[in-house]
């Protein structure tokens, strides 16, 4: 999980520029659950559609070998909050 966290970080700095929160929620069974949370954007429409992101996360971590899929979940500050605590899982 450290090592897609790692990976991912640059795309997360680069969301976290536009108040966006993209944060990891687990990995099961090869599909690698993204939270991202836009309530700190101030165009939250504004933000690339989620299918775009699919794709930049999957070229990013196609060498990590753990994710064939992602899913992204929209989720609020508080969800993003409780999961932080839980070591991304």
């Amino acid at each position: 999980m450290r090592q897609v966290e790692n990976i991912l970080a640059p795309l997360k700095d680069a969301f976290a520029a536009d108040g966006v929160d993209l944060s990891v929620l687990g990995i099961d069974g090869g599909r690698l659950r993204l939270g991202l949370c836009t309530d700190g954007a101030e165009c939250a429409e504004c933000i690339v559609p989620d299918e775009m992101i699919e794709s930049m996360v999957l070229a990013r971590i196609a060498a990590a070998g753990d994710v064939s899929d992602v899913a992204i979940d929209r989720v609020k500050i508080e969800h993003v909050a409780a999961g932080a605590g839980r070591g991304g899982a």
